[in-house]
């Protein structure tokens, strides 16, 4: 319709000089008429044919005279089908059609409404809810943990103007704690002191008040304190008895009932393994990422400073135990399989070749590729900078070349009482260096002890070590390289 009054301001006559050109004038001026439909095509057609002029063209002043009467439409309501079902539409398509133009008014009123009730004007004491707890403020309120506006929203009473309230909603700060908070820590985040405090006793009142675990609970009921306690005891014995008797999916207790061991390994596949996500239906290559993914979610929720585990000093020493009980303690559960309990268990001899055979078999199978760039960058830094000569061994060094494979071709060095892998091994002048890591050799009394322990295991067995520390290294990398081919040089 807007293109309709444009051409009206026009002076100028409108000209067709054919019967398409027409069609197409009106099709953009109007679109409530079915211009696919027959009977309007043969309308529009009667309508040219009378439209014409003599010299065979229509002007503008006849057509926008005669255009509305010559259609003969009779129905003026959009909301009405018959409205469209005379312009050429069928029923479906003319239902769709008063559909989206109720939906675009609805929307357009909504919008307009919700606007003015999101108008957040605090004039004098505005009445303010959260969580069925009333206050009153002459301000908007502030959140009580990063001090920024909370988030309002206004509600009107029974759809009137006049009355309304506002209900907070969150804090308007995308980073404050209170959006991973419980509601009970929000009452005090949200409300007035005094009032959050009084809402958090009530809510643990009526939670002790209604626990069929609380005497107070019985007592309203009236129960004698003594019968009291016997219900209780006797919903904590029945619980009890459903968590003893439960049936826990273990390998033990799926063989107990019968099944089978492809079945037992069906059922206890998880979410760490390929096989699980191979069996949803994701191939291998996707199978390995849900797999890496699920691994590297579960490293955000470690804190390793904190973790405290029986192979951890601060483990014992929080049961009571002194610094030294406690690396006894460690130490007690770390020689489950020993050179000590070898020897003890098969003689002196047969003993350490006991040790030595399974931690060569250990090392066998352990992850190849358990080197970090870092500490190959100083080793061929120390190797591009000095002529080695001898035996040379460390993870990426393969026979004079760079072993890119992922291959680790480190030495596996038999000791007097271990077998060990040396991060960097000239073995015919026995010199080994080992590269810290920040992350693996980490500063903590279980680092240490195991350190020192491997350490003394080494100089016992008449070789040379020397540590290099990668935050060193990264300070000075030229420095820690001159370092180790001192070390490797000496006499």
């Amino acid at each position: 319709m807007q293109i309709l009054k444009e051409r009206k301001k026009r002076e100028v006559s409108e000209i067709f000089k054919t019967q398409d050109e027409f069609i197409t004038y009106l099709s953009e001026i109007n679109d409530k008429i079915n211009f696919s439909n027959q009977t309007m095509i043969n309308k529009i057609n009667n309508i040219y044919n009378i439209m014409l002029t003599d010299e065979g063209v229509i002007q503008w002043n006849r057509f926008d005279r005669w255009l509305p009467s010559k259609f003969g439409f009779k129905k003026s309501n959009l909301l009405k089908l018959e409205f469209w079902l005379e312009r050429g539409w069928t029923s479906d398509e003319g239902r769709r059609k008063i559909s989206l133009i109720t939906s675009e008014r609805a929307n357009k009123a909504i919008k307009t409404k919700s606007d003015k009730k999101k108008e957040i004007i605090f004039n004098n004491l505005e009445t303010i809810k959260f969580n069925g707890v009333v206050f009153t403020s002459a301000d908007i309120p502030k959140c009580g943990k990063c001090k920024n506006n909370l988030e309002l929203t206004k509600i009107n009473i029974c759809n009137k103007n006049d009355e309304y309230y506002y209900k907070i909603i969150k804090c308007s700060n995308l980073n404050c704690g209170t959006h991973k908070e419980k509601t009970r820590d929000l009452y005090r985040s949200f409300l007035p002191h005094d009032i959050g405090e009084k809402k958090i006793k009530d809510v643990r009142e009526n939670i002790k008040s209604s626990s069929v675990l609380s005497i107070d609970s019985w007592l309203k009921n009236g129960y004698s304190v003594d019968e009291a306690k016997k219900n209780i005891s006797d919903i904590q014995s029945n619980k009890s008895l459903l968590v003893k008797n439960r049936f826990i999916v273990s390998k033990e207790n799926l063989k107990v009932n019968g099944y089978s061991e492809s079945e037992i390994k069906d059922i206890c596949k998880t979410p760490t393994q390929i096989e699980f996500w191979v069996d949803k239906g994701y191939n291998e290559a996707e199978a390995k990422e849900k797999v890496r993914d699920n691994q590297l979610n579960a490293i955000k929720y470690i804190d390793y400073d904190k973790r405290l585990l029986p192979s951890n000093l601060e483990y014992w020493i929080n049961l009571g135990f002194t610094y030294e009980q406690s690396k006894e303690k460690i130490k007690e559960r770390q020689t489950t399989f020993s050179l000590d309990i070898c020897i003890q268990k098969y003689g002196e001899i047969n003993g350490l070749n006991k040790f030595n055979e399974r931690q060569i078999k250990w090392l066998t199978n352990y992850k190849r590729s358990n080197f970090s760039k870092i500490s190959q960058e100083l080793f061929w830094g120390v190797l591009n900078k000095e002529f080695i000569d001898g035996e040379l061994y460390f993870a990426t060094y393969n026979n004079g070349s760079n072993d890119e494979s992922g291959k680790n071709n480190e030495y596996r060095l038999r000791l007097d009482n271990g077998v060990i892998l040396p991060d960097f091994f000239l073995k015919n002048k026995k010199r080994i260096i080992e590269f810290d890591g920040t992350y693996y050799h980490r500063n903590t009394p279980e680092n240490n002890l195991r350190e020192d322990k491997r350490d003394k295991m080494i100089i016992e067995s008449g070789y040379d070590v020397l540590h290099i520390n990668e935050s060193d290294y990264k300070k000075n990398k030229q420095e820690m390289i001159n370092k180790c081919i001192e070390f490797l040089n000496k006499k």
